[in-house]
């Protein structure tokens, strides 16, 4: 039962594994990046820009 649902949605339950595994790791990269700041967000593209030298 555990396994059914990644293996008939991605044929591999290690495949199902690995996706639900980097999602988490995502969600988790966002919520410590919208940490750095009370009001303002990190999802914008300035974000993820690289930095400029002046």
């Amino acid at each position: 039962m555990r396994g059914e649902f990644a293996e008939s949605l991605f044929g591999s339950l290690a495949i199902g594994n690995s996706l639900a595994f980097t999602a988490f790791d995502l969600c988790l990269i966002v919520a410590a990046l919208e940490c750095r700041s009370e009001t303002g967000t990190a999802l914008k593209t300035a974000s993820f820009a690289p930095p400029t030298s002046t």
